[in-house]
């Protein structure tokens, strides 16, 4: 009798495994738990709350999915720690969606050691009926759809400054966007960094963009050459030997990673602003774009809103991440 029950309690955890996705008779490592991945939708830079808690599609840098055990220490960090962490940290868009972390992990590497890497912000095959932390992990990944996100952390803080300078450079044919993290925009409306405010003036709104458009064709967009056929100013020597778009960030639905059809581009130099202005109803995959002025009132209207949504948010920290803008720009809550 005690032999039957034995069989058939160990029947039963390979059901529950089974049922989780997990196939029977697979040993798991110590910390990991197969097929768990971190989602984050809208391509934030925030990475406190990001490195600390558990999500829906991130991969680490192994290959290997974040196991629950290693997220319950990240949840137990102090403060102090999660604010020591963050310094460590870089935020980098326009990553290609199937890029290899390893890939993404040695390319940061030269500006310092590399302490994790994690891919985030994943697009999945829409036709795929897997959950998409299974999609992910089958590598079911649409790539064509949008970019995806990583955060990479530093052992060092000093790597973080160094690391800056890999702006704009280019990374698996995609122009990356580096930048230093920032804190989750919940916890910064309650900061003085809730004040914090992009350059107006180096940056332009993108209306009627092809719901398909990518990050890199709205970067090649302005620094291609009949771009720059009679536009000095957003040419590379003009800037410094660097493309005049300093990042770009398109809005995106958080569920389906689909644009909404309008964006922001940053440039180098109000110069580089005026020039890109004259680029205004030029046609981008036969929509011509609307180019116009970010105002300060636009973007201190919708700082509020984004700071209301944020205190009235009352779902999980995985939820939170989903909605949280881009700091880029500050007015991604429309």
């Amino acid at each position: 009798q005690q032999q039957q029950e034995q069989q058939q309690e160990q029947q039963q955890r390979q059901r529950k495994k089974t049922k989780k996705g997990q196939p029977a008779n697979v040993q798991e490592e110590p910390g990991t738990v197969q097929g768990e991945v971190r989602e984050d939708g809208g391509g934030s830079h925030s990475s406190s709350e990001g490195d600390s808690e558990g999500g829906e599609d991130e991969l680490k840098a192994d290959g290997q999915a974040g196991g629950k055990r290693q997220d319950k220490e990240r949840k137990h960090l102090t403060p102090e720690q999660h604010a020591e962490q963050l310094q460590r940290t870089i935020f980098v868009g326009n990553v290609p969606a199937k890029m290899p972390l390893k890939t993404l992990k040695a390319f940061f590497s030269k500006y310092g050691e590399v302490a994790s890497a994690r891919l985030r912000n994943v697009p999945v095959d829409l036709k795929s009926k897997m959950p998409k932390r299974a999609a992910i992990m089958k590598n079911k990944v649409d790539d064509t759809r949008a970019p995806a996100v990583a955060y990479v952390v530093f052992k060092e803080a000093a790597s973080v400054q160094a690391a800056l300078a890999a702006n704009m450079c280019e990374l698996g044919g995609n122009h990356v966007r580096v930048d230093r993290a920032a804190p989750p925009a919940k916890a910064a409306a309650s900061t003085a960094q809730a004040s914090h405010q992009f350059d107006t003036s180096r940056s332009l709104f993108v209306g009627n963009l092809h719901f398909a458009t990518l990050d890199e064709e709205l970067i090649q967009f302005f620094t291609c050459p009949e771009a720059l056929e009679g536009n000095s100013e957003l040419a590379p020597a003009a800037n410094g030997g660097l493309p005049a778009v300093e990042g770009v960030r398109i809005v995106r639905d958080p569920a389906t990673s689909l644009n909404k059809g309008f964006g922001f581009v940053l440039f180098r130099t109000k110069a580089a602003v005026r020039a890109a202005l004259s680029l205004n109803g030029r046609p981008l995959r036969k929509r011509p774009l609307r180019l116009t002025r970010v105002s300060v009132q636009q973007q201190q209207k919708l700082q509020v809103q984004r700071a209301a949504a944020a205190g009235a948010n009352t779902k999980g920290p995985r939820q939170q991440q989903q909605q949280q803008p881009h700091p880029l720009v500050v007015m991604d809550v429309v």
